[in-house]
């Protein structure tokens, strides 16, 4: 024996009824993009994740937009890190604040001259975030210097590396991500 369906009194909400429905969705979107932007998770100085480039200029002393496509989205020249120079590339994904990397101005350092900013930039580094979690001490290999040393902040990581550009050379290079 077939059943009829149900008969519902109202098939159709009121308008009253989704004007509160949406009234309640928008609150709920609110106090979500509040609580996101309270705790915002800083990359480096007052970048944070997920800013976009227009807001990351205005906090980035010397920060100057990116001009083609594959550049930083936001780049600082010379910027000091423990003393060393550096340049900041901010990388966004597709448009907003994903990771933060910092190279040395010039790769050819001598590997004596590396070693001494290491030592520098690590103590710089440890002053920020503590004791390193991960330490690859450096090490001259057949391929030139190599060493490593990470910190992990809540969501986010911090790792400077010495890499090798030649045996005789080699630069440092930090990179900031959320993990």
């Amino acid at each position: 024996m077939k059943t009829k369906p149900t008969a519902y009194a109202c098939k159709r909400p009121s308008s009253v009824s989704r004007a509160i429905a949406w009234t309640g969705r928008m609150a709920v979107f609110a106090v979500t993009l509040a609580a996101t932007a309270a705790n915002a998770q800083v990359l480096w100085e007052k970048a944070a994740l997920g800013m976009s480039q227009a807001d990351l200029v205005k906090v980035v002393p010397g920060g100057k937009l990116g001009l083609k496509k594959g550049d930083c989205g936001v780049s600082v020249d010379n910027a000091k890190v423990g003393g060393a120079p550096f340049n900041i590339c901010y990388l966004f994904m597709p448009d907003t604040l994903a990771r933060v990397l910092m190279r040395q101005p010039d790769e050819y350092l001598a590997n004596a001259s590396t070693k001494k900013a290491f030592g520098e930039v690590s103590a710089e580094l440890a002053r920020r975030y503590g004791k390193e979690d991960i330490v690859k001490p450096l090490e001259s290999r057949h391929a030139g210097l190599f060493g490593e040393s990470v910190w992990y902040q809540g969501k986010t990581k911090i790792e400077l590396s010495v890499t090798p550009t030649t045996q005789m050379t080699s630069g440092l290079v930090i990179f900031i991500t959320a993990r």
